[in-house]
């Protein structure tokens, strides 16, 4: 009885795992050896992703019959190893038909999952002759022939499946998914309805049910049941890839990418040869704007593992057409079509190829007379948004909407093309209507609280700017508005540009606002979102700006008034490039010309990017960037920028173009350079690496990782060298005790190679033995020094400068430690070199000179740090340097533009420095603050009678003491402020 209670559990999803198992292990121990109890065992410890325990208990079976070869097989399969699990179910006799047939339906799951496709369906047909009812035969060729568009022989294989299991959810699923690419969608969406009634009659009791179930309760947009579904099936196998796979079509229709991504990827750790895992996992990194290299790669190997897979196809397409590839896309089409010449997306895609290629208007074409022509109308939409033609999209997303009144996401795709545009009452009305459609949608959800703050913010034009701000940011007002109008001065004569029209800028209070702008979804900036890591993003004729706040967490982001002249510069470059600059080549040109004039930024020079912006081979050029240096940090940017320059100016543009050729055919990084430069890779990248660094000193190879893709990554040659590059994965790794143990032999010898000593002396001062560590990275040091090489990175004198100061020897550490600053000054990391150096001279009473020097350069990688800023700006007015203490103010009030304290002295400094105008607005946003500052009044309008505007200084201060007393900002050390948070209203109950 005990072990029929502990079976039934473990085929109840939704059974308490932990119950589950005492009952079960309690079991096993009172009948050693029971098969059945074992194999109960057994089969939920695999399912709970514990195949090491599976393997033990599977230890005490004596018998070597079918069931229990078939029960070894499932733990072989659950442990990896796929080899043995072919081995072990070949042995199972076909006479043992229920065993053989169970065998049978495993190894057509295994066989998907390892993306071997055509042996699927050999076992499924082998299969069918002994059991023409099988259902999971029947359903895996049903599927194979709606891909083919066979639909009239996926119709006979549902039928005759379903006269033998009347009215299951799996098979039911499949017919309404058969129904969908017949465009038979009302019989599909009722048929679903149906399913939903049952579920709720009879709730489903096997894991495989309850993932069919969910599929239909997302197929009529229920995800919040659909959840719970898979939630119980999670239970009962948590790893299970099928499972996991409805999750992410689940978590995408809800726009969770995060999780979403989670479930693919997920499901790719554990089957790295799943087809369909590396297909969702695109289609995931696509909404979220991610890289598109990525987004291609993983389509192009799913269809290696599976060349069936029709929509990893359509999504190339799709990227060929935004590129404007049109013969790549028709070539793509082809392919497809080889399989199903009536596959509804492909068939869309190559009318929307037709439309695109001709330029047709979308109101003269036939094709949206189309009985497709709703699909064919929001792909365009799709792809103008894509392309940045935001006109364009909202025109196309209109004709799908007008088509196709109900489609939730040809209504939410206008809404965001008419937020693109500027047009905030029409993106209102239209993503209120598609939150209506489909009110689980966190895009449209994210984007509407958006518009709600939007709404309630307040304008102030200056010029050609018009700045919104949020209520209680009337302080910020006046110098962002000052800032903005310079900033856009002098990127118009630049560029050459003439601004036809108010530039908006809108200030945010988080760099999530920013993807929800660009999005709907929060949080993504880290995942490479459009918003980036630099705090703005630029639209159509807006740009949108984080003002950081005390929650933002943003200390690496571009200060304020570096992300506002980045944003307005991509503003200005759009209107002098036109939309279809890819988003690389203008955010590198924004990022170069933008900061290249601010004193605290330190730019790594982009050329390469502005050759190609000027020699206007943008697609083939956006390629190669985007796929070779991804979207890593900017500085990781830049240093990959080089290195393609490098290249360019030694082997000539044209073989760079080769190069890329030769990736897109399928070639490795490895393979194309050696044979295009008859080179080993390692002397082609020592020589690479060797100009960059004797051109840019500053950055070093430690400081920056180079691009992970392998281009430029040395093969390490044999000897010492190789044995020196493995301790230094070692060190990497954390194991301390290799790397000292495989440096020994090189340690003894009379002239130990001096990387030796630098490992060996931080893998000692890891293991807490600062004495060695000095010992020998000091003899390092000398050694390189002698040989005059040159080679110590940052990290070995960030090394001494530790060691040193846990042997008390706090000056010498200073020395060191500076040394590190010097040569790595933008490393972030809170425990950095120049955060150690602050440390320790910070106690120090007065403060030397030395700790301020430290102070500047630490500053630019704390971009939200207002207060070390203040604390410069003083200490160099106290110096008698007062145009580096004028730099120091701006640069504090440009973190922080409505910050009383430090206008205060910002003000009277630049009118002693002749720069009136600045003053002027700088004792306005003082006195938006503190109104009833007399001595800043009457300075206010001495300025203001300099320049000749007393009436204007007299409206403001007349207009300053009718408004209402505004909220106080109290400056923390850190930068950050004290203010009243929005209330942002849930529109998602429960």
């Amino acid at each position: 009885m005990a072990c029929e209670f502990a079976v039934a559990q473990t085929d109840t999803p939704g059974a308490d795992p932990a119950e589950t198992e005492r009952v079960l292990k309690a079991a096993v121990d009172a009948v050693p050896g029971d098969f059945e109890h074992v194999s109960a065992y057994v089969r939920f410890l695999n399912r709970q992703d514990r195949s090491g325990d599976a393997a033990n208990a599977l230890q005490s079976l004596q018998r070597n019959d079918s069931p229990a070869q078939l029960l070894r097989a499932e733990t072989q399969w659950a442990q990896g190893d796929s080899d043995a699990m072919r081995e072990t179910l070949k042995s199972i006799a076909e006479q043992d038909r229920p065993v053989w047939a169970r065998a049978q339906e495993f190894l057509i799951e295994a066989d998907y999952l390892e993306g071997q496709a055509k042996a699927c369906v050999e076992t499924c047909w082998g299969l069918l002759k002994s059991e023409p009812l099988n259902k999971t035969a029947r359903l895996f060729l049903a599927r194979l022939h709606i891909r083919h568009g066979a639909y009239d022989e996926a119709l006979g294989m549902l039928d005759a499946a379903d006269a033998a299991w009347r009215d299951d959810l799996e098979i039911l699923e499949c017919r309404a998914e058969l129904f969908d690419a017949m465009a038979r969608t009302d019989e599909a969406q009722q048929l679903r309805r149906s399913l939903v009634d049952k579920i709720n009659a009879a709730p489903p009791d096997t894991a495989r049910l309850l993932v069919a179930g969910a599929a239909a309760m997302r197929g009529i947009r229920e995800p919040r049941a659909a959840s719970q579904c898979l939630d119980l099936a999670l239970s009962y196998a948590p790893t299970d890839p099928f499972t996991l796979i409805e999750k992410c079509r689940l978590f995408r229709q809800t726009s969770q990418v995060k999780v979403a991504a989670a479930a693919a990827n997920a499901v790719m750790a554990r089957h790295p040869k799943c087809a369909i895992a590396y297909y969702e996992l695109a289609e995931v990194l696509w909404d979220m704007k991610y890289s598109a290299s990525w987004v291609e790669s993983l389509c192009q190997k799913a269809l290696s593992l599976d060349n069936e897979l029709l929509p990893a196809r359509c999504r190339l397409i799709r990227y060929a057409l935004i590129g404007g590839d049109f013969s790549r896309a028709r070539e793509l089409i082809e392919e497809n079509r080889k399989f199903n010449r009536a596959d509804p997306n492909t068939e869309s895609l190559f009318l929307a190829a037709a439309i695109l290629e001709t330029n047709a208007s979308n109101a003269t074409i036939s094709a949206t007379e189309a009985p497709n022509a709703a699909r064919v109308a929001a792909i365009l939409g799709e792809l103008c948004a894509a392309r940045r033609d935001y006109r364009r999209s909202l025109d196309w997303f209109l004709v799908a909407v007008e088509k196709e009144k109900d489609n939730p996401s040809a209504v939410r795709g206008a809404g965001m093309a008419s937020l693109h545009c500027g047009e905030m009452e029409a993106a209102r009305t239209l993503l209120e209507r598609a939150f209506i459609l489909n009110r689980y949608d966190l895009n449209v959800k994210n984007t509407l609280d958006f518009l709600d703050d939007y709404q309630r913010s307040f304008t102030l034009t200056h010029g050609a700017i018009t700045v919104g701000f949020r209520a209680g940011e009337a302080a910020a007002a006046e110098y962002t508005s000052y800032l903005a109008q310079q900033f856009l001065v002098e990127e118009c004569s630049r560029f050459n540009v003439t601004l036809e029209g108010q530039l908006r800028v809108q200030l945010c209070p988080s760099a999530d606002d920013l993807n929800v702008i660009a999005l709907g979804i929060p949080a993504c900036s880290s995942c490479g979102g459009p918003a980036g890591p630099d705090g703005s993003l630029a639209l159509e004729n807006a740009v949108f700006v984080v003002k950081p706040g005390p929650g933002t967490g943003r200390d690496h982001t571009f200060r304020f008034d570096e992300a506002l002249h980045r944003g307005i510069t991509e503003c200005v470059i759009q209107r002098a490039t036109g939309p279809r600059t890819p988003l690389w080549m203008r955010d590198g040109v924004a990022r170069y010309t933008g900061m290249a004039h601010n004193p605290e930024w330190i730019p790594a020079r982009l050329d390469l990017l502005l050759a190609a912006l000027r020699s206007g081979k943008t697609y083939q050029l956006s390629a190669l960037g985007v796929q070779s240096l991804g979207e890593s940090s900017p500085l990781t940017r830049a240093y990959g920028a080089i290195a393609f320059q490098s290249w360019s100016d030694r082997y000539g543009a044209e073989r760079i173009q080769e190069l890329f050729a030769q990736l897109r055919l399928g070639k490795t990084w490895a393979e194309s350079l050696e044979t295009m430069f008859q080179k080993t890779l390692a002397k082609l990248d020592s020589e690479t690496v060797a100009d960059i660094l004797k051109r840019y000193e500053r950055i070093r190879p430690d400081a920056v990782a180079l691009p992970s893709s392998g281009a430029l990554l040395s093969a390490p040659i044999a000897g010492d060298d190789a044995e020196i590059e493995r301790c230094a994965l070692y060190l990497n790794a954390a194991r301390y005790d290799d790397v000292l143990n495989g440096l020994a032999a090189l340690l003894s010898k009379d002239a130990p190679p001096v990387r030796a000593l630098f490992l060996a002396g931080r893998a000692a001062l890891a293991k807490g033995d600062a004495t060695s560590a000095r010992t020998r990275i000091e003899a390092g040091l000398a050694l390189d020094a002698a040989l005059g090489e040159n080679s110590a990175t940052a990290k070995e004198y960030e090394a001494l400068g530790t060691a040193l100061v846990a042997l008390g020897e706090s000056d010498a550490a200073v020395r060191a430690l500076r040394s590190a600053v010097e040569l790595n000054p933008l490393d972030p990391a809170d425990h950095s070199a120049s955060a150690r150096l602050l440390d320790l001279l910070a106690p120090k009473d007065p403060k030397p000179r030395e700790y301020y020097e430290a102070l500047a350069l630490r500053v630019p990688v704390r971009r939200a740090d207002a207060f070390s800023r203040l604390e410069l700006a003083r200490w160099y007015e106290r110096q008698d340097d007062a145009k580096r203490a004028l730099e120091w103010y701006r640069s504090a009030v440009g973190i922080r533009p409505g910050w009383a304290e430090a206008h205060a002295e910002l003000a009277p400094l630049a009118m002693k420095l002749n720069s009136a105008d600045e003053a002027y607005h700088s004792y306005r946003a003082m006195l938006v603050a503190r109104p009833d500052d007399t001595r800043s009044i009457s300075a206010f309008q001495a300025c203001a009678k300099q320049l000749g505007k007393e009436n204007d200084a007299e409206e403001f201060l007349v207009r300053l003491k009718k408004a209402p007393s505004p909220p106080s900002e109290q400056v923390t050390e850190e930068g950050g402020t004290s203010t009243v948070q929005n209330d942002y209203s849930s529109r998602i109950g429960g």
